[in-house]
């Protein structure tokens, strides 16, 4: 939760950020963020303007508080997940050649969350009803590090620190990214964002810039380090005859997958009794600390292929001399070198220093954008956007609208076009017949003097036009243009409505006379508890979590809620009173380019069609996880499992959630065939894909369990309505945001009231096949109660430790990480061989035949089989 005493530690402190930094040690007064998921920086607005945070699983810090430490990561199997080798078919064009290799902070870690789970986002209360356009941009406006860092994501590139126009990335209020963090070398880097946009009269308005350290590789930043090390050289003896040495050479273990590429840095003090502290650095940026013990230091790192200088300063306690070395050149796999010349106290040298960041106000020189659209075969298509002012960068999103004004695409489009480039490959299978309609709209950043601008080109492909981007209000910044500009408070709300233009083929619209506005000069210049709801309701677009939280003494199964849906502040929803509404957008095909890999075979075979929610957020999609990060773990020693169990569904359907990773399976989470464990020992948050068969509705039941105690919380439903006609208001859905009527309603967490299972039995039209045997009481309750009927505040953790259907009571081993998943075949109430059910259907039958003929001793053999 946001607090007024973290807000005022953050503009505190971005007002002391020096732009020089002297040179220090490691951040060792920093909070470490690491083996966590980490959303930093994240935007949040607070006294009329923007401030940025990191969440660290769940927690909020002023950003300038923490450091990301991203070392050597490893999947539960062992494989690394911490060096990236730049492939072959690489479209993000600043990251670097074939075969390079990386420092990665990778998209999808595991649950273990290692080394480190880290993207940026912003929270859902962000006034975008304010902003030019309703858009906002996160600004890398300083950049000071050995080597180079890109964001991205597949195709989709973010953030870039050496690129021009790569500086500034566009962020949706309540959304936050999934992304893959590169650098080309390990070491300290200090990053220095701001979040701003313009007003609606074209004011702008910018938070102040705030610091956010990235330690890549090396040593882990800890209280106990040196400081000051420039001050502990000093101080340290000089007295001795010793002949220290500095070597780099090819790591030549092989203990760990991707130990091939590591590189081992070795001090030797040339005396066997010094003992002390040898600090590595790389291009004068620091890189480890290390003890001395018996006259020796050993540290081994993915240097990177990109050559760089390395030193070692020794800083000894007893036995040696004060010793730095010379800098020695070197890269991955290069052959040993070694040095026992002396040098200078390092002195940062980046071989590769990035560009000042754009900051003045850049009134465009034409607004014309050329567009072009072609189809490359029929699921792929490249969408180019080339403006005449070669230096603009824009946001193109929009994609193929089943209708010609419809709101969310069923194939989207969302890239950057910058001077680095120009076009996307998008995919548009399923989306290429008569029907669809090719939308497009572009999104200018906060330093330009023009207006968004949406256009409509129609199919089939190829489609080509100009547009020329809106004409709206401008007003030139005065002062420092790297300060702080709060949002004036006369500014008016509610954007003014954005004339589409619908161009035909290869033709450019009549001027408008709008030319962009010419810069007049500038003008001088709490803590709210999140909204509950236990109304019913539908969502259908934007993020929820099923959370395991704390209630009383045990545990309670929530939704949390930031899609926006029905109020700009987080809520709280009972899940029996919820529904996710699957759009008709959601459809795919399997095929060579989605869910391609054989990993995905489970899924059925190419051209199956399904209904997938993306384990990434998709904009008119509703993006579903689980989260933990509201526990704390000091009272739950050995851990929380989140189980999971189908229900209910169409008959014959079939679903599952499920993580991917670079185009392969990660882990099947859960599925309609068997019941799956969560294991968790840390605050987990955690993303899949939901596939779907069939239109119709599911329910699944979650339950939280103490695994110390063995005791459960009751089973609660977790409901999806897919395809058809979801998304629309429900009779029985409070009205939205801005509709007559809307007032958020409050609650009790789900476990002191109408938590748990419903009292009554899910409803199953003529299509839905029941999973589980409502005959069957749910564990924790009495028989024919549910576990939460009765007088309405059932217990939100139950005594009963018995295990669920098709379930051991064996306790589960010892976690090897943070997170863990563990499943089995779902076994139902009348089969507990865990048969298909035409096989239950026969048996029983059979049952009934030898019963009536009265062949008892028949029986009594399928009963035994049984």
């Amino acid at each position: 939760m946001r607090t007024k005493f973290i807000s005022a530690i953050a503009a505190f402190s971005a007002l002391c950020i020096p732009w020089t930094s002297a040179q220090a040690g490691p951040s060792d007064d920093l909070l470490v963020a690491t083996q966590a998921h980490v959303d930093s920086p994240k935007v949040f607005w607070e006294r009329n303007n923007f401030t940025l945070n990191a969440e660290v699983d769940g927690a909020l810090h002023p950003l300038q508080s923490t450091v990301n430490w991203v070392g050597k990561g490893y999947k539960p199997t062992g494989e690394q997940q911490y060096i990236y080798k730049i492939p072959k078919d690489n479209t993000i064009p600043g990251l670097g050649k074939p075969g390079t290799l990386l420092y990665q902070a990778p998209i999808l870690p595991g649950f273990s969350n290692s080394p480190i789970w880290a993207g940026f986002g912003a929270d859902i209360d962000i006034p975008a009803d304010k902003f030019k356009d309703r858009s906002f941009n996160l600004d890398l406006v300083g950049f000071d590090g050995p080597g180079e860092m890109n964001l991205f994501k597949s195709d989709d590139w973010l953030l870039a620190s050496h690129i021009p126009g790569m500086r500034s990335a566009w962020i949706n209020p309540g959304s936050h990214t999934h992304n893959l963090t590169t650098f080309t070398k390990p070491g300290t880097y200090t990053l220095t964002y701001r979040a701003s946009a313009r007003d609606q009269k074209g004011r702008f308005i910018a938070s102040a810039p705030q610091r956010l350290v990235w330690q890549v590789g090396g040593t882990k930043p800890t209280k106990g380090g040196i400081s000051d090390p420039r001050a502990a050289y000093d101080a340290a003896p000089s007295e001795g005859d010793q002949s220290p040495s500095f070597t780099l050479k090819p790591h030549e273990g092989r203990d760990k997958d991707g130990d091939e590429h590591l590189s081992d840095l070795l001090f030797d003090a040339g005396n066997d009794n010094a003992s002390g502290t040898a600090l590595f650095y790389i291009d004068g940026y620091h890189l480890a600390e290390v003890p001395v013990q018996n006259g020796k230091a050993a540290w081994t790192e993915m240097v990177g292929s990109a050559p760089s200088n390395f030193q070692v300063v020794f800083i000894p306690t007893q036995g040696g001399k004060k010793w730095i070395s010379a800098p020695v050149r070197y890269q991955s796999a290069a052959p040993q070198v070694s040095t026992t010349n002396p040098g200078s106290f390092p002195q940062k040298q980046t071989t590769s220093p990035a560009p000042a960041f754009a900051n003045d106000d850049r009134p465009v020189t034409s607004a014309k954008v050329k567009l072009s659209a072609t189809s490359l075969d029929e699921e792929y298509a490249r969408i180019s956007a080339i403006p005449e002012d070669k230096n603009l960068s824009f946001r193109v999103v929009g994609g193929f609208y089943d209708t010609p004004n419809g709101k969310y695409p069923s194939c989207e489009i969302d890239f950057i076009s910058s001077p680095a480039r120009r076009q996307m490959v998008v995919p548009q299978e399923g989306c290429t017949g008569s029907k669809y309609t090719l939308k497009l709209r572009l999104l200018p950043n906060s330093r330009t003097n023009v207006g968004a601008k949406t256009i409509r080109l129609g199919y089939p492909l190829p489609k080509t036009g100009i547009v020329t981007f809106s004409s709206t209000p401008y007003v030139g910044r005065s002062g420092d243009p790297i300060s702080a500009h709060p949002l004036s408070v006369d500014a008016p709300t509610g954007a003014p409505a954005e004339v589409e233009e619908q161009l035909p083929s290869g033709k450019e619209p009549a001027p408008s006379g709008n030319k962009p506005a010419k810069p007049t000069p500038a003008p001088p210049t709490k803590e709210v508890t999140p909204p509950k709801s236990t109304k019913k309701a539908v969502i259908s677009d934007g993020h929820v979590d099923v959370r395991a939280v704390q209630a009383g003494n045990g545990l309670a199964m929530v939704l949390g809620d930031d899609s926006g849906s029905f109020s700009k502040k987080p809520m709280v929803h009972d899940l029996a009173k919820v529904s996710l509404a699957v759009r008709p957008q959601a459809r795919a095909k399997r095929s060579k380019h989605v869910f391609a890999d054989a990993s995905f075979n489970f899924l059925g075979p190419h051209g199956t069609e399904l209904f997938v929610l993306p384990q990434d957020q998709k904009s008119g999609l509703v993006w579903p996880g689980f989260s933990t990060q509201e526990l704390d773990y000091s009272h739950f020693p050995k851990g929380v499992d989140i189980e999971i169990k189908p229900h209910s569904g169409p008959k014959g359907a079939k679903w599952w959630a499920f993580t991917q990773n670079l185009g392969k399976l990660a882990d099947i989470i859960a599925a309609s065939d068997r019941v799956s464990t969560l294991h968790t020992t840390n605050r987990t948050h955690l993303h899949t894909n939901w596939a779907f068969t069939k239109q119709g509705r599911y329910q699944i039941q979650v339950r939280a369990k103490d695994v110390a105690t063995g005791k459960y919380s009751p089973w609660y439903p977790i409901s999806f309505q897919v395809g058809a006609a979801t998304g629309k208001q429900h009779p029985s859905q409070p009205a939205g945001p801005n509709k007559p009527g809307y007032t958020p309603a409050a609650t009790t967490v789900p476990g002191t009231a109408g938590s748990g299972t419903p009292s009554t039995a899910p409803e199953t039209s003529g299509n839905d096949t029941a999973v589980q045997s409502p005959a069957k009481p749910i564990e924790g309750s009495s028989p024919g109660e549910d576990a939460a009927s009765g007088d309405g505040n059932a217990p939100a953790n139950s005594d009963s430790n018995q295990p669920a259907d098709g379930e051991s009571s064996k306790e589960a081993p010892a976690p090897s990480g943070p997170a863990r998943v563990t499943s089995k075949p779902y076994a139902s109430p009348l089969a507990k061989t865990g048969s298909n059910g035409m096989a239950e259907q026969w048996l029983t039958i059979l049952g009934a035949v030898l019963l009536g003929a009265g062949a008892a001793l028949a029986f009594t053999s399928i009963r035994k089989r049984r």
